[in-house]
């Protein structure tokens, strides 16, 4: 098991130090290498058709009059395109069970959300392909649509798939504790139904990529903006009816991912099939109105919860029915969303006895895909919301009882009620120094009674998640047990050259984190060099990066997988430098030591030996080399977070390698004429253990909170009651603007995990929990009013409804 250095700051130069981002001056000045710029020689430009239904089936597609047009090269139906592959392969694959459904990159005889591609064009330019789009004749015949997901778990509703006799995909009972117990114990249950709105990711930079096959080779390269390439690398090889070894994936920069990137690879398998078609590349850039109309979406939920609880406040146990609307079809990693709660299934809190009742359910809808905090940000949505609506119903104060409901300092590591180990943590705390970061909690409520008797309405909210890191993919197996899975790694590969450069090289997969610079950090410090010495390979390459079966950026996990696999590849490094250098010192191992880019003996740094001239010995002369050492200076490490285990016969593991937690606070106005949050102050206090760069560290909370205020007052897809979708323009889908953020004041606490390298912990998904956050303070702000909060979007509109329905109740009351 790996020890954390809980002490890593006190000897290290590089860890823990703001270092600027290597990745910043290649970015600012208009240098990344991004999809789009990729120009390969006799490229085509593929455009796709898509379907203005939601839900219809397909009599016939005429592409004649497309293929005659001048500048044309070839088209493709979805008839044509399930010839050629494999259907694409789901969760269920890996248990070796067939997918509930045949799911292919285009329709085929029928559609299942308005923007589903049902033919693609290729012509010589992208604009001759779009005018080519115009000319295809397709014959529909409309369908009844179903977009709410209980209605679509109802008998007579509209089937997606006639063949399967229901819209549900798959279900799921997970049992903790004794949960009838703690009902029959309790002193009150409380009931709600929440819901969590449908929003998703806007990165800069839409999806796209080319695809490329040569012929005498029948090599396949790919280059795409993927998250996952090498997770999805067996998955696009099966769906492309070739050989792993022939498909090559390469990425670059990437502007932005948030998840969206991770699942997104279906249109992929269209381009790779043109390319082989064609024997000549094709590219594909998606324009933003399809990104927002069919990329894919985050997942939306509706939840019955109910907690047990006593009347002094303490929670006894929680029980959950959750209805995931996956959309039009389950694609991969779905449905695990479904279950992601399994990392924070009881929070920061102590009650252990739970149950979760889970469906994902199909409708006409885009499909959904993981989008950050995906899966957990709507259980911590719910589980908040439930610690203000319990407090309310008591009467008691929704700080207090989040202080009674803690798990406490001293009982770190904590293993949850489903096996999960939380490493470290003081949530009081964090909760405690949020609330004097905007001005005290006192403070506001004195300034809330004062407002209120000027007409004003006030509201203070908290929230304090966990932000857990690095997915075991152990998960899996709640979704069919026989899956067997146990992975949390990452591989690195180190490598010093006879000038003494070093290079280093990763499985994973950034999109703006910022891996180029802490790699460099931490390989710095090991290897004894200057930050600016070592150079991290930019993007990935199947064929030259190292990977493991969970590779790929996403679920916060560089921190605590990519921190062992680089510090186990310097180890083998510095195990073989200092057999070279003990030999030619002649001095023992145990007194050599790394620093200034030499080799020297401890206390006598006159008697050292320069790192190039070692890299020099062990390339070009070894003969010289001691027993046992083998040539050249370079190392690979597959690292595995040892506590990843499998899931038991009771749905129990360690589902998450990391528990970073945050606190977030907010003092806002809302304006009851208009609907108008106005934020008044903000703080979020962050515990990720120790900070490998704090200002990278500050960068993803500030990055965070604003994808997560987004979610809460701006972005929502909107449907009509026949699957169109409203928000398909940012006209209509509205992402915050930089003036939009507030201004935050951001802390950090430490505690170091003792199961990573370095105590590090991840961290990219705390900034998660403000459409809880916000709900909280807007339902005590309109306390007065008699305001209930069960959904998750803060809209001017959505806001006066609240209102209007509480006036309405009053009145019908009365």
């Amino acid at each position: 098991m790996a020890v954390a250095e809980t002490d890593v700051r006190a000897h290290a130069r590089w860890f823990g130090t703001p270092v600027k981002r290597k990745e910043d001056p290649r970015l600012l000045t208009g240098r990344g290498h991004y999809v789009a710029d990729i120009s390969l020689p006799r490229t085509v430009h593929c455009a796709l058709l898509r379907s203005p239904h939601a839900h219809a089936r397909i009599h016939r597609i005429d592409v004649s009059k497309a293929q005659a047009l001048p500048g044309v090269v070839l088209t493709l139906t979805g008839e044509e395109l399930a010839q050629a592959t494999n259907p694409l392969p789901s969760v269920f694959s890996l248990g070796n069970k067939p997918a509930p459904f045949l799911d292919y990159p285009m329709a085929v005889k029928k559609v299942r959300y308005a923007g589903e591609p049902v033919a693609a064009v290729v012509a010589t330019d992208r604009y001759l392909a779009e005018d080519a789009l115009e000319l295809i004749d397709v014959e529909y015949e409309p369908l009844p649509a179903v977009t709410d997901v209980e209605e679509a778990t109802r008998p007579g509703a509209p089937l997606l798939f006639e063949e399967m006799g229901t819209n549900v995909t798959w279900h799921g009972t997970f049992p903790y504790g004794e949960v009838e117990r703690a009902f029959r114990e309790a002193d009150r249950i409380v009931k709600r139904r929440l819901y969590f709105h449908r929003y998703s990711s806007t990165p800069m930079e839409t999806f796209g990529g080319i695809a490329s096959y040569d012929p005498p080779s029948q090599l396949l390269t790919i280059y795409s903006n993927l998250q996952i390439p090498a997770m999805l690398h067996p998955f696009m090889s099966y769906s492309l009816k070739i050989p792993g070894n022939r498909l090559r994936q390469v990425t670059g920069d990437i502007g932005g991912g948030f998840g969206i990137k991770c699942a997104v690879y279906a249109n992929m398998i269209i381009l790779g099939v043109l390319s082989m078609r064609l024997g000549r590349p094709v590219k594909w850039i998606e324009d933003r109105h399809e990104h927002l109309l069919g990329s894919a979406h985050g997942t939306e939920r509706a939840a019955y919860v109910e907690a047990a609880v006593k009347n002094d406040g303490t929670f006894l146990g929680v029980k959950i029915k959750s209805y995931d609307n996956d959309g039009g079809y389950m694609r991969f990693p779905e449905p695990v969303g479904v279950i992601l709660w399994s990392h924070v299934v009881q929070g920061c809190y102590r009650f252990r006895d739970i149950l979760m009742d889970c469906y994902a359910v199909v409708t006409n809808k885009c499909p959904v895909t993981p989008n950050r905090g995906y899966g957990r940000m709507q259980h911590q949505f719910f589980l908040e919301r439930m610690m203000n609506i319990v407090a309310r119903e008591l009467g008691q104060d929704p700080v207090e009882i989040r202080l009674k409901n803690f798990i406490r300092p001293g009982e770190f590591p904590y293993e949850a009620t489903n096996g999960s180990v939380y490493d470290s943590g003081d949530y009081a705390e964090a909760l405690k120094q949020a609330l004097e970061r905007i001005g005290g909690y006192e403070h506001w409520r004195a300034e809330q009674k004062k407002a209120r008797a000027e007409g004003r309405y006030i509201g203070i909210g908290v929230a304090t998640i966990m932000d857990p890191g690095a997915s075991n993919l152990g998960e899996m197996s709640m979704i069919d047990p026989d899956i067997r899975s146990s992975t949390a790694g990452e591989a690195a590969t180190i490598k010093i050259d006879a000038t003494g450069a070093v290079t280093v090289a990763l499985g994973s997969v950034p999109q703006g984190q910022g891996h180029e610079t802490t790699s460099a950090q931490i390989v710095a410090d090991e290897l004894g060099v200057s930050v600016d010495e070592v150079v991290v390979l930019t993007g990935f390459d199947t064929a030259t990066h190292p990977y493991c079966g969970s590779s790929g950026t996403y679920a916060s996990r560089y921190a605590g997988t990519a921190t062992g696999a680089l510090k186990g590849a310097a180890q083998k490094l510095r195990e073989r430098i200092f057999k070279i250098a003990a030999q030619f010192l002649e001095a023992r191992q145990e007194d050599l030591e790394l620093a200034e880019g030499k080799v020297f003996v401890r206390g006598a740094p006159q008697r050292g030996m320069a790192l190039r001239d070692i890299a020099g010995i062990a390339l070009y002369n070894p003969a010289a080399l001691p027993e046992g050492v083998e040539p050249g200076l370079e190392a690979t490490c597959n690292y595995n977070f040892p506590l990843a285990n499998q899931m038991d016969a009771k749905f129990r593991a360690n589902y998450a390698s990391t528990y970073a937690n945050a606190a977030h606070a907010v003092a806002i106005e809302v304006d009851v004429e208009t609907g108008e949050v106005k934020i008044l102050k903000y703080a979020v206090v962050h515990d990720a253990g120790n900070l490998i760069n704090p200002s990278i560290a500050d960068g993803q909370i500030h990055g965070g909170v604003a994808h997560s205020l987004g979610a809460a007052l701006y972005e929502e897809f909107a449907y009509d009651e026949n699957g169109q979708l409203l928000t398909s323009s940012f006209m209509d889908y509205l992402c915050p603007k930089a003036t939009d953020v507030p201004p935050m004041s951001v802390g950090h606490l430490c505690s170091p995990s003792p199961f990573t390298p370095y105590g590090v912990k991840g961290m990219g998904e705390g900034s998660g929990p403000i459409p809880a956050l916000l709900g909280n303070a807007i339902e005590d702000a309109l306390a007065p009013l008699g305001v209930e909060v069960d959904g998750s979007h803060f809209s001017p509109q959505n806001v006066m409804a609240m209102i209007w329905k509480a006036k309405g109740k009053r009145v019908d009351t009365q």
